[in-house]
């Protein structure tokens, strides 16, 4: 089917074609294509950031997870990344917001990785990880590491922000501060010891412990 061809082509799924009577037709004929087809085109319109194409699919019926019928009784719900994944790795925080106000499941993971957060990490967009947060999204140690290592001062402090302060004290280990030492993260390196995530002990990087006061 000609919409299949179209498969990969950036500027089809980016919208920069949008507006041509080729491009136009094969947009109308994807909510008539097979489910598991729609299914990844909304991915890919998901990734580019084509909030009308993105709209029109969900309007049609196709599965905000990106999830599909593929034959009578099975579900091809996990092995790909879901648009909401894609959407906000790339930063289409217009894309983002649409998807989970279409009820876009913010746990939702291709084999338990490249969840919908990590995403937010990747692209460093705060607006994205708040708006998941809001909607109920879970930030683990996992996480965290992911923004240290990518040195996004901002987006630690707001995953940090969501542990108690108990437990930001136990969540990192000597390794992690040894790591980002050696990659010259030192910023991220005080970002942690302010926070009182780790300590020095004669001058070595130790695991904190809070101190019992009398």
């Amino acid at each position: 089917m000609a919409i299949c061809q179209s498969t990969g082509d950036p500027n089809f799924y980016s919208g920069k074609c949008q507006g041509s009577p080729k491009t136009e037709r094969l947009i109308s004929l994807i909510p008539e294509v097979p489910d598991h087809v729609r299914a990844m085109h909304l991915r890919r319109f998901a990734e580019y950031g084509n909030f009308d194409v993105v709209r029109k699919l969900l309007d049609s019926g196709c599965h905000v997870d990106g999830d599909s019928k593929v034959t009578e009784g099975s579900v091809d719900n996990g092995n790909v990344e879901t648009p909401l994944y894609l959407a906000a790795r790339l930063g289409n925080e217009d894309v983002v917001k649409l998807l989970l106000e279409y009820g876009a499941d913010v746990h939702k993971a291709r084999l338990q990785v490249h969840r919908p957060m990590e995403g937010a990490v990747k692209s460093g967009s705060i607006a994205i990880a708040q708006k998941l947060l809001a909607y109920g999204a879970v930030c683990d140690c996992t996480i965290v590491v992911q923004a240290l290592l990518s040195e996004y001062p901002a987006m630690v402090e707001l995953l940090l922000g969501q542990f108690t302060e108990k437990c930001q004290h136990t969540l990192f280990g000597r390794d992690l501060a040894e790591e980002m030492l050696e990659r010259g993260l030192s910023s991220m390196l005080d970002l942690l010891y302010n926070r009182r995530c780790f300590r020095y002990s004669d001058g070595r990087i130790v695991a904190y412990s809070p101190v019992v006061e009398d």
